[in-house]
């Protein structure tokens, strides 16, 4: 299946065969202008670039199974992928027993949000931001009703987030630290309503 990385002059389409991985460059008009492939890489959740040349691709790998608190679990983790432009695949990071939805990364942290294998009544889901290295920068725990929709990593290191708040979108900036800065809530004209992208304009504003 396609994952998509939109950007503001081009998409980035990356398609899982059974061979391996494609990234595909597409213009605005819909024109493929660069193409690239990995073999053996597959079950991709995301693909974004690092840096000029490289790019970042998360996927989702399945272990043994095995019981928590009487029910069983699959051992799964979340490996982040540096994909170079030379063709080669370098792990970048692991992030064990947890599944990492919306991952952004810049050359030196990986932030996403942590969803727990075994949800229990002490578990949340948390955005979570790692260096290259692995260790925790900072952990924000979310509350149970806010499923996030849309990350932007910034490149001061500062990260947005939103998620649906009844029937708007609420847009949270936290910096570098993990410390909150400011909520905006965007007004909506009806329930179906969704965040789909935060880019940053010339002039600084979102």
């Amino acid at each position: 299946r396609p994952v998509f990385d939109a950007e503001l002059s081009h998409f980035l389409i990356a398609v899982t065969k059974d061979t391996g991985l494609q990234i595909l460059h597409v213009d605005l008009e819909g024109r493929v202008t660069e193409s690239s492939f990995i073999r053996g890489l597959d079950r991709i959740q995301q693909v974004q670039r690092l840096g000029e040349q490289d790019f970042l691709v998360s996927r989702w790998l399945q272990d043994h199974e095995h019981v928590v608190n009487g029910r069983p679990i699959l051992d799964m983790h979340t490996d982040f992928l540096r994909l170079k432009s030379t063709g080669e695949a370098e792990l970048f990071l692991t992030v064990s027993d947890k599944l990492c939805h919306h991952a952004v990364a810049s050359l030196d942290r990986v932030a996403c949000v942590e969803v727990p294998l075994l949800r229990t009544d002490q578990t949340n889901d948390a955005i979570v931001a790692y260096s290259a290295e692995g260790s925790v920068l900072w952990r924000r725990i979310l509350e149970r009703s806010v499923y996030i929709e849309h990350m932007k990593l910034l490149d001061s290191g500062e990260l947005l987030y939103a998620y649906q708040e009844g029937e708007n979108v609420a847009v949270n900036r936290v910096d570098s630290s993990g410390n909150h800065v400011w909520k905006r809530t965007l007004r909506s004209a009806g329930q179906y309503t969704f965040l789909s992208a935060i880019e940053v304009l010339t002039d600084g504003r979102l």
